[in-house]
This record gives C-alpha cells, sequence and structure tokens, in this order.
C-alpha cells in the first residue's frame, strides 16, 4: 500500500488560516512577531485574571461555587431531556 502524499497548492484561505508562509509569501519573523503578541496577550489576560481572583472574597470558596455551577447545568441537561423525549 503505497503512501497518499499531498503537493498541491492550497487555497489563499488555507494559507492565511494555517499560517503557510512558504505557500503564499508570509516571512517567518511576521509570524513569530504574531506568535509573540498572542503569548503576550495570554499572560496579560492571566495577570488580569490572578488580580481578579485576589480581589475576590474570601468566604467564596472556589471549589464551592464550581461545585454549584456544575449540579446547576446538570439538573438542565436532564430537563432538557426530559423534554425531547416527549
Amino acid at each position: 500500500m503505497s503512501k497518499a502524499t499531498w503537493n498541491g497548492r492550497v487555497s489563499k484561505k488555507m494559507a492565511d488560516t494555517n499560517s503557510m508562509y512558504y505557500t503564499y509569501g508570509r516571512f517567518k519573523t511576521l509570524i513569530k512577531q504574531r506568535l509573540d503578541k498572542y503569548k503576550l496577550q495570554c499572560e496579560k489576560a492571566q495577570e488580569a485574571f490572578h488580580e481578579h481572583m485576589k480581589k475576590a472574597l474570601v468566604i467564596m470558596d472556589m471549589e464551592n461555587i464550581t461545585n454549584m455551577i456544575n449540579n446547576l447545568i446538570k439538573n438542565h441537561q436532564h430537563q432538557l431531556r426530559l423534554e425531547l423525549k416527549r
């Protein structure tokens, strides 16, 4: 059995979506700059999240809150399943 190899050019939209710089002239430096930009945005978002968590009330335990949210979601899903069975 032979391996199927793909040797065609891709559409511009596909190349743009997958950052195929070698197909449509994108330079590696531009892709690296974009990657660095996204890493910086991610770090800023994580810092903002940690600051928010520090300011949150100590009384509320996050584990209890997540359990309450999960139970609420499960209850609504059960009701939805019952309605769909009708």
